[in-house]
């Protein structure tokens, strides 16, 4: 791929295919495991995934930031035939996820009830959600 030199057009409609066939499928997982949810717990299943969603939404945003970015300078240094400063952004970007995750599962252990209750939970679901986020918290690191 050689911005200068090809088609933009073509780079960009093939770029923007991508984006939309992944946040699709993202969309299509979402929705069956709402539905799987549902179909288990009822509708406090889906009450469980409302207040849940912004935990893991910005877990996942910024563990996609960290990774994207860290390839993105990884893969420059690279190119640029600095394997020393390659390899320091992989470490750094390793560590960075490292920290992250832990400061995560720390702030899960101290504030899960108080953070849930903001969330929306009400004590109907806390249970439920509780026993959600405990299930998150193991995969985290993941």
């Amino acid at each position: 791929m050689n911005v200068s030199k090809d088609n933009v057009r073509h780079l960009f409609f093939r770029f923007l295919a991508a984006a939309v066939g992944s946040a699709l499928i993202d969309s299509l997982f979402s929705i069956a495991g709402a539905m799987m949810i549902g179909h288990y717990h009822g509708p406090s299943g889906n009450a469980v995934l409302s207040v849940f969603s912004p935990v893991w939404a910005v877990s996942f945003c910024i563990a996609l930031m960290s990774s994207m970015g860290g390839s993105a300078l990884y893969g420059n240094a690279r190119g640029r035939g600095d394997q020393e400063s390659a390899q320091e952004y992989f470490t750094l970007t390793l560590v960075f996820g490292g920290v992250f995750c832990t400061l995560l599962m720390l702030a899960i252990v101290i504030f899960r009830t108080p953070m849930l209750r903001f969330f929306g939970a009400d004590d109907s679901i806390l249970d439920l959600c509780s026993q959600y986020l405990l299930s998150f918290f193991f995969r985290s690191p993941a």
